[in-house]
């Protein structure tokens, strides 16, 4: 990259993104513009997030302080040296500079730059004001006790690196014309469509959008633990599925990273046929730190259920975001332990004990296919007290149109992390079970 175009990124940086340069945080090296191919030009969506004020990103900004270090002991006179920060800087340019590199083909630099990332997101205690103002005390069940396996950062990187091909929005603070006309002045609330989310109109997702989405899934299912622990394989599949990871796409089909839709929105607010409604009051009411970026919208929502006809309530990258992935979680939470476990429970208390048949009934009634379906494949295969799970997991997962896509899926990200393209030949690989079921992609 030449010197004009260096300093033109860095006059950007300088116009665009007054918050990070109070995120202190060290750069890692060797850091790629857009992870998800030569997007440099579109750079909407990021631009968004980074003047986001919302909790959670707020949240994730703290997160990424670096910790004081204790002051190493002095010597008697000794004077202590005065350490200057290190700020974050934008990147540099989209693929490395280092002119030994420069015939690497571009999915092995991808694979490089995934292998040499690692977990490194640190948790925050701090709630922002904002959220606290809104929590009341609607707790009707037990506040959530367990922890889940968190999704890895490489698997998170390697699935925002496709694209999804869906409507994309961007959301804008409202100008004084735009409050006028009922737009929410606290967030970003003005929707403005950029395109589909492929092609010329894909939206550039960086290093840093990667952090962000790491820290916002894994602190939504640290917050949203219960009594029996979410199989986070099951939603990191789903979120890969639908979105890729991006945040920022809605249609007729659903909304926001987890393409959330009417029937779920309405599960965990509508106070009389809904079956989750305790879910968001537990957000509410957790003392977990990982909760912060997500009370006010709950509590908020409890008061007034949210429309999914409103764009920026799900696409939003502040609280937008936190919406969905609340959303997303909370539908599955729900359907698993108020619907699926109920319903299979009933045939045979045996297979309730396996988790992953369970996860794969829960995947098909919070999916496209819905409970309906679910139900529809117990009574096909009789199940009862002496079905095999295997047998039964095989047969349900042939007979599934969602499970079969969450696999093809899956099969792009195996590749993807080996360092190769996403086509055709891709689907002939062999894929290990470990990455097939998404073992590799969570902490154990």
């Amino acid at each position: 990259m030449g010197t004009t175009q260096t300093l033109l990124i860095h006059t950007m940086v300088a116009l665009f993104v007054p918050i990070i340069a109070s995120a202190e945080v060290n750069a890692p090296a060797n850091r790629v513009m857009c992870i998800n191919g030569p997007m440099e030009k579109n750079k909407e969506f990021i631009v968004s997030v980074d003047v986001n004020k919302d909790p959670l990103h707020l949240e994730f900004l703290k997160s990424q302080q670096p910790k004081k270090a204790a002051p190493p002991a002095r010597v008697a006179g000794e004077v202590a040296a005065e350490t200057a920060p290190t700020v974050m800087t934008d990147i540099e340019s989209c693929f490395p500079t280092d002119a030994s590199k420069k015939n690497y083909s571009w999915f092995a630099q991808l694979r490089d730059y995934i292998n040499s990332v690692t977990d490194t997101h640190t948790e925050s205690s701090m709630m922002p004001e904002t959220a606290k103002k809104e929590i009341t005390e609607l707790a009707k069940h037990a506040p959530p006790t367990q922890t889940s396996p968190k999704i890895k950062r490489e698997c998170i990187a390697a699935s925002m690196t496709r694209s999804p091909g869906n409507d994309g929005y961007t959301c804008g603070y409202p100008t004084a014309k735009e409050a006028k006309r009922g737009f929410s002045a606290k967030t970003q609330s003005v929707p403005k469509p950029y395109g589909k989310a492929g092609g010329e109109t894909l939206q550039c997702l960086n290093d840093r959008m990667v952090d962000y989405m790491t820290f916002a899934v894994n602190s939504a299912l640290e917050c949203m633990s219960g009594d029996e622990p979410i199989d986070s394989r099951v939603i990191y599949k789903k979120l890969n599925n639908e979105t890729g990871f991006t945040p920022s796409l809605a249609s007729i089909g659903g909304m926001g990273i987890g393409q959330t839709t009417s029937p779920a929105k309405n599960e965990l607010t509508d106070r009389k046929l809904g079956k989750g409604r305790y879910i968001l009051e537990n957000i509410v009411n957790s003392k977990k730190p990982e909760c912060n970026g997500f009370k006010g919208v709950a509590a908020a929502d409890l008061k007034r259920s949210p429309s999914v006809k409103n764009t920026c309530d799900w696409v939003n990258p502040g609280d937008g975001l936190a919406r969905s992935l609340m959303y997303t979680i909370g539908y599955y939470l729900t359907m698993r332990d108020q619907y699926v476990i109920p319903t299979l429970e009933k045939r045979s208390v045996k297979l309730i004990e396996n988790k992953s048949l369970v996860s794969d009934f829960t995947a098909i009634a919070y999916g496209a296919e819905g409970l309906d379906h679910a139900k529809w494949l117990m009574q096909k295969y009789r199940v009862g007290r002496g079905t095999n799970a295997k047998t039964l997991q095989n047969n349900i997962r042939k007979d599934s149109v969602y499970l079969s896509n969450i696999k093809d899926k899956m099969q792009e990200i195996s590749c993807i992390r080996q360092g190769k393209a996403a086509d055709k030949a891709c689907k002939q690989q062999p894929i290990s079970e470990a990455d097939a079921e998404a073992d590799s992609c969570i902490t154990k």
